[in-house]
C-alpha cells in the first residue's frame, strides 16, 4: 500500500459498537429476567434490581454508537492523534519521535466485522486521559479501525521517517 492512499484520520467501527452493546443488552437482560423470574419468592429488592438490569441493558446498544462516533483517530504531519469521549472530551497526541512500536491485532468480532485495534507503544509515558491503566501506562490502543492494517502501516511509515531524521 502506498503512502499516499493509506488512511489517515477515522472512526471507529459503529458495526462492532452496536454488536458489544447488543450482546451486553442480551446478558443484561437475561439477568433481569433471572433476578425476577427464577427465585421462590418474589420481593421489591428483585422487581427494581431486574428492572434496573433491564433499564441498563436497554441503554447499552445506543451508549456504545454515541460512543464509537466520539471516538476519532488522525495522523498529522507529526504525530499521532486520538480523541474520545462522551461526556468529556479527551485528547492524546503522541509524536512520532516518541513511538516506539506500533501492533495491529483482530479479534474474531472486528474480523467478521472488517476492523481492528492499533495499540501505540511509546517510549515515554502516555498521559492517563481515561484510556491506558496504570499497568499499561506506555501505550495507546485505538479500538475497532475499519482499516487497522493499512492505518498501522502508514504508522509504522512515519515513525521510521521520523527516526530517520
Amino acid at each position: 500500500m502506498s503512502l499516499a492512499s493509506a488512511p489517515t484520520e477515522g472512526t471507529a467501527s459503529r458495526g462492532v459498537a452496536l454488536a458489544v452493546g447488543c450482546c451486553g443488552a442480551l446478558a443484561l437482560c437475561a439477568l433481569a429476567c433471572a433476578i425476577v423470574f427464577v427465585p421462590d419468592t418474589l420481593t421489591p429488592g428483585r422487581i427494581v434490581a431486574g428492572t434496573i438490569c433491564a433499564m441498563v441493558g436497554a441503554a447499552l446498544p445506543p451508549i456504545q454508537l454515541l460512543d464509537a462516533r466520539r471516538r476519532r483517530h488522525s495522523l498529522t504531519d507529526t504525530s499521532v492523534v486520538y480523541r474520545h469521549g462522551l461526556v468529556v472530551a479527551h485528547e492524546i497526541e503522541i509524536p512520532f519521535a516518541h513511538v516506539h512500536a506500533v501492533a495491529v491485532r483482530q479479534s474474531l468480532m472486528q474480523k467478521l466485522f472488517g476492523c481492528g485495534d492499533v495499540r501505540v507503544t511509546t517510549q515515554g509515558v502516555v498521559p492517563n486521559a481515561g484510556l491506558v491503566t496504570a499497568a499499561d501506562a506506555n501505550s495507546l490502543v485505538l479500538r475497532s479501525i475499519p482499516d487497522h492494517d493499512g492505518f498501522g502501516n502508514t504508522l509504522r511509515e512515519r515513525m521510521r521517517e521520523c527516526a530517520g531524521n
